[in-house]
């Protein structure tokens, strides 16, 4: 049986613009996510709740540079286990509707600059949504 530890799949696909099923796609051992939808340029949007990420340990630039997402929906997502997010979702300027209800993220460095490059506005909602998970400006607003 081969177990994958480590998804870099879909990162540097410029030119796809949905991502609906990924139910197949078996998540359950996996550790390693970071930059998994990387400069994925075009997409627009993605269904992940069938993603299993109870063993994941970095979810670093996983969607970075996804500069036309608009809506992510994360509330499937266990964090728990996560020591890195940093730069999660950098630049990812067309963001609007974005759900991290069953995010947790006591530590403050594994969530250093997680919306670096996102527009101010967004931010702001987020803050206003999420406050209790980003009350520490410094680790969300930064530069990667």
């Amino acid at each position: 049986m081969f177990i994958i530890k480590r998804i870099k799949y879909y990162s540097y696909l410029q030119d796809i613009l949905y991502i609906n099923n990924l139910s197949n796609f078996d998540t359950n051992n996996v550790i390693n996510m970071s930059y998994m939808f990387c400069k994925c340029l075009s997409l627009k949007e993605i269904n992940l709740s069938s993603f299993n990420t109870n063993n994941v340990e970095d979810m670093s630039y996983m969607f970075s540079e996804c500069t036309l997402l608009n809506k992510l929906n994360l509330s499937s997502f266990n964090t728990n286990n996560v020591k890195d997010m940093s730069c999660m979702l950098h630049n990812c300027k067309s963001l609007k509707d974005l759900d991290l209800s069953s995010f947790e993220t006591n530590d403050e460095q594994k969530k250093y600059n997680i919306f670096s490059g996102c527009p101010k506005k967004f931010l702001n909602k987020i803050e206003n949504q999420y406050g209790y998970l980003f009350a520490n400006r410094k680790f969300t607003r930064y530069y990667c």
